[in-house]
């Protein structure tokens, strides 16, 4: 497998496509939650030109993988098409911006960054976000995924901090 070249970046950018698109920014080391919002997609494409332009570089970028099915095709054909437009975008500013290639974007699906990272966890990393309709959640959900993935150990991430039952005594 190949070197991933933005892992270890100081910040993590995650998003989570669509007509309305979750976004998070994530700082690395001390997993601060810079920003989360839920974005109509040209808010959305506005505020990925602002942050690519801020951070260029430092940048850590993830995004969810969206496949287009028959199913998804009959039940959202304008949302399908703009998630796939989404993804593509991100990878034109990676290439703009001299964060990566464009091609090594790393691309998550849902139902693994949902597997790692439940309510709880966003809640035990302050990371919850309030409002909407789950796509800002779900963006914080991959940036949780890929800081797993490029070797974060932090035990609130792992679920290692959360609070086990005690014995009662008598």
């Amino acid at each position: 497998m190949a070197e991933d070249p933005t892992a270890g970046r100081p910040f993590i950018f995650a998003i989570d496509p669509g007509l309305t698109a979750g976004v998070c920014l994530i700082q690395r080391d001390n997993l601060t939650k810079l920003y989360s919002d839920e974005l109509k997609w040209k808010e959305a494409a506005r505020y990925m030109a602002l942050v690519f332009g801020e951070f260029k570089t430092e940048l850590d970028v993830v995004c969810e993988a969206f496949r287009i099915t028959p199913q998804t095709a009959k039940n959202s054909a304008g949302a399908a098409a703009t998630a796939i437009e989404q993804i593509g975008q991100v990878r034109l500013m990676c290439l703009q911006y001299g964060v990566s290639d464009g091609d090594s974007l790393p691309l998550q699906t849902p139902g693994d960054a949902q597997d790692f990272s439940n309510g709880d966890k966003l809640r035990a990393l302050g990371w919850w976000h309030k409002g909407g309709k789950g796509h800002a959640n779900m963006a914080l959900r991959h940036a949780a995924l890929r800081l797993l993935r490029t070797g974060c150990r932090d035990r609130t991430l792992l679920g290692l901090d959360s609070e086990q039952p005690t014995e009662k005594t008598s």
